[in-house]
């Protein structure tokens, strides 16, 4: 709108918006020809290998407000301390300190949730720090430590879902159920990246 271009080139890896606006309304028409599948085959990204960790918790109860699940209702239901067991045990085995040397981000329900985490991991002398929307200033050392391998895990409340460009991640945990197919893409886009010495993508879901 300020420079009035005569042409106008726009770029995107997430065309579906949380907002539900559509690109169209900026750039016009469009199309994406180029899904995160056909780049992988190309070599472009790297593999994502995917796991299942199945809990015994019921999310049937949990409401739908149309867009994702109800916010209190998944909280109640997920902060439970043998699920986020389940998962610190999972996580140790296969990327601790004997384990592979990876780091990675675990996606958390809420700020207290990523605080019970974090300390779970450093309990088992996996380093791990909190980061979350409400603490920025923390937020930002947390992430500068990630990004020189002082820490090896961030575990993340709405933050770092989308924009956050850290190609040496390597490990996703989605220890927040939704149902928005965009925020889940938006997620696992976080370990797209290929970086030298990455392999693949792990990817962890808590289902």
């Amino acid at each position: 709108e300020h420079f009035k271009p005569s042409t106008l080139i726009g770029l995107t890896a997430t065309p579906e918006r949380l907002d539900e606006k559509r690109l169209a309304q900026v750039f016009g028409s469009y199309q994406s020809n180029l899904s995160l599948q056909e780049a992988i085959e190309r070599a472009l990204l790297p593999p994502i290998r995917a796991f299942r960790i199945e809990t015994n918790i019921d999310l049937s109860e949990v409401r739908y407000n149309g867009v994702d699940y109800t916010h209190g209702d998944l909280q109640r239901t997920i902060l439970i301390p043998s699920r986020d067991r389940v998962v610190v045990d999972v996580v140790k085995k296969y990327f601790g300190p004997d384990g592979i040397q990876k780091q990675g981000v675990i996606f958390c329900v809420s700020v207290n949730h990523a605080k019970r985490m974090a300390k779970l991991l450093n309990d088992e002398g996996i380093s791990a720090q909190a980061v979350s929307g409400e603490d920025r200033n923390n937020s930002a050392r947390a992430i500068a430590d990630y990004e020189t391998g002082k820490t090896r895990f961030l575990c993340a409340c709405s933050l770092l879902s989308e924009g956050w460009d850290a190609p040496r991640t390597s490990i996703l945990v989605m220890a927040r159920p939704t149902m928005s197919k965009v925020l889940y893409m938006q997620q696992l886009g976080r370990g797209t990246r290929s970086h030298p010495g990455k392999e693949a993508l792990y990817v962890l879901d808590v289902v």
